[in-house]
C-alpha cells in the first residue's frame, strides 16, 4: 500500500510540475510576441502564434445511437463458451463447452414500434411502443427478421449473448438481483420499456436477457413439437414462484409455433 501511495504521489507531482511548466512557457511565449508584435509583419506573428499555442483538445464524439435504438445491435466474437447446467431442469444438462462462430444479436427485444412500423395492421397496445412487442407467433418472429436482413438467433447465440464465456447464472453475475430485471419478483405487472433495467446488462452489453419477456429461438424440439424460448418473463408461470429460477441464463422454455403469447416476444440477430 505505502509503495502504491509514494507511485500515486509522484505521478500527481509530476503532472503538477508539467502543468507549471506549460503554465511559464505560455507566460513567456506571450511575454515574446508582445515584444516582436512592433517588428513583424502581422502575417508572420499569427503564424508564431499559432505554433506556439497549447493544441486544443479533440471534441468528444456523440454516441451513434441510443443503446435501446430500434435494430441496434451488438457484435458477439467466435469463440467457446459455457452452455446448460447441471442444477438446472431436464434437458439443461450438461453444462458444456460450446464453439460458435461470430454472430450480432440486437441489444433489446424488438418493440412494438418497431414491429408496426413493419406490419402497420399490428395494433399498439396504448403507452407500450417502446415495449417489447408481444403476441406474436415464430413464424412473424421469423419473417420479421428476415425483413431487416436478419434472423432469429439459435438457443446457444441466445445463452452467449446472456451469460458470457463463463458459464455465470444471470446476464450480471451468480446472484439472483431483484433490481436488475423485470421479474415475478419486482413490482410490475407486465412489461416494461426495453432497456429499463441497465443494470441487468450482460458482460457484452445485451440488455433484457432476463425477464421482462420469453424470446423465441431459432431452435425447436427434438421432436419438432415446439419451439424452445429462453430469458424468462415478469409472469409467473406453470404455478412456479421461483422466479431467480425463471430467469437463469441456462433456463428453457417451450411453446407451439403458431401461437403469440402476452408474454413472449423475440429479438434477431445476424
Amino acid at each position: 500500500m505505502q509503495g502504491a501511495e509514494e507511485e500515486v504521489a509522484a505521478l500527481s507531482s509530476a503532472a503538477g510540475r508539467n502543468r507549471r511548466r506549460r503554465g511559464r512557457r505560455t507566460s513567456s511565449l506571450g511575454c515574446l510576441t508582445a515584444r516582436l508584435r512592433p517588428l513583424l509583419p502581422a502575417a508572420l506573428l499569427l503564424t508564431l502564434i499559432a505554433c506556439t499555442s497549447e493544441p486544443s483538445p479533440a471534441p468528444i464524439a456523440a454516441p451513434a445511437e441510443k443503446p435501446n435504438a430500434a435494430g441496434a445491435m451488438v457484435d458477439i466474437p467466435a469463440g467457446a463458451f459455457l452452455m446448460g447446467a447441471n442444477d438446472g431442469d431436464p434437458g439443461e444438462a450438461p453444462l458444456r463447452r460450446v464453439e460458435l462462430a461470430a454472430f450480432a444479436i440486437d441489444r433489446t427485444p424488438v418493440t412494438e414500434a418497431a414491429y408496426a412500423a413493419w406490419k402497420p395492421s399490428h395494433p399498439i397496445p396504448p403507452g407500450k411502443a417502446e415495449h417489447p412487442v408481444v403476441n406474436v407467433t415464430w413464424e412473424e418472429a421469423r419473417a420479421y427478421c428476415r425483413a431487416q436482413g436478419k434472423r432469429l438467433p439459435s438457443e446457444a447465440e441466445w445463452e452467449k449473448a446472456a451469460r458470457g464465456t463463463d458459464g455465470r447464472r444471470y446476464p450480471w453475475g451468480e446472484v439472483f438481483d431483484a433490481g436488475r430485471a423485470n421479474t415475478p419478483a419486482g413490482p410490475h405487472l407486465g412489461t416494461t420499456p426495453v432497456g429499463a433495467y441497465p443494470g441487468g446488462a450482460s458482460v457484452y452489453g445485451v440488455l433484457d436477457m432476463a425477464g421482462n419477456v420469453w424470446e423465441w429461438t431459432a431452435d425447436t424440439l427434438a421432436s419438432g413439437s415446439a419451439v424452445i424460448l429462453k430469458g424468462g418473463s415478469f409472469f409467473n408461470y406453470q404455478g412456479q414462484t421461483d422466479a431467480a429460477d425463471i430467469v437463469r441464463s441456462a433456463k428453457r422454455s417451450f411453446f407451439r409455433s403458431d401461437r403469440g403469447w402476452f408474454n413472449v416476444g423475440f429479438r434477431c440477430a445476424r
